[in-house]
């Protein structure tokens, strides 16, 4: 069987080396749900302000799921969240930023699979001005879990409409285009996506992902062209 291997960006000062080891477990992550062999690049999972820099593995272990509309996974973070915070014991306002800092990377990751961001909003408070009306913990808690849960619902939602449709026209495009070099960027730009979640959304409509089935198609078309009578050269310039 194939290996996956993931990297993490590389710095200058020894001081960043636990943050490129955290990237180098993100793209290894993101690899594995892709069922990619061989080498996944931190910069190939994640564009230029796709996510903030910073982020915690618990963080990144989060948006993951929530990109990956991983319900059951989801709710353990959650879960761990909430013991979390019973551990921290934080001030009101240190523990309503920690909440808003997970809502707004909730809701990124909502914007690039095309959620309808109104649909998420209760009322037409923003979401620290609603962590105002709280005292409680538990009422932090529980506020922060249904608005999660609803962001995982729109997502499910919004990800079953649209993921044929974006899939079926970017086939379309890879058809008409495999004898060239044609990226994940380019496809995923060509049907109006952010190429790190047309990458899962494809790998969930299709069941491999977009190298493997590109490979796949570009290898099918050679076996047509050569059963068609021609010369292994001519089949390589075509494909």
């Amino acid at each position: 069987e194939g290996v996956s291997v993931g990297s993490g960006r590389t710095y200058s000062n020894i001081a960043d080396a636990s943050k490129s080891y955290r990237e180098a477990q993100s793209a290894c992550r993101y690899g594995l749900y892709l069922e990619e062999e061989g080498w996944t690049k931190y910069e190939d999972i994640v564009q230029s302000g796709d996510l903030p820099d910073g982020l915690t593995e618990w963080e990144e272990l989060f948006v993951f799921y929530i990109r990956t509309c991983d319900t059951k996974g989801v709710q353990q973070q959650l879960e761990r969240f909430k013991l979390s915070l019973n551990a921290k014991k934080l001030e009101k306002r240190l523990l309503e930023l920690e909440i808003l800092k997970l809502v707004y990377l909730g809701w990124e990751a909502a914007k690039e699979a095309g959620v309808d961001m109104s649909r998420i909003m209760l009322d037409d408070q923003l979401p620290h001005v609603q962590l105002r009306h709280l005292h409680t913990l538990d009422e932090y808690v529980n506020w922060f879990c249904s608005h999660i849960e609803r962001i995982m619902q729109f997502m499910i939602e919004t990800r079953q409409r649209m993921k044929h449709t974006a899939v079926d026209k970017a086939l379309s495009y890879m058809a008409a285009n495999y004898n060239k070099d044609i990226s994940l960027k380019e496809v995923a730009e060509y049907v109006g996506m952010n190429a790190t979640y047309f990458s899962l959304l494809f790998k969930e409509t299709k069941g491999l992902s977009y190298i493997k089935y590109l490979t796949r198609m570009r290898m099918e078309q050679a076996k047509t062209l050569l059963q068609d009578g021609l010369l292994i050269n001519d089949v390589s310039e075509r494909v």
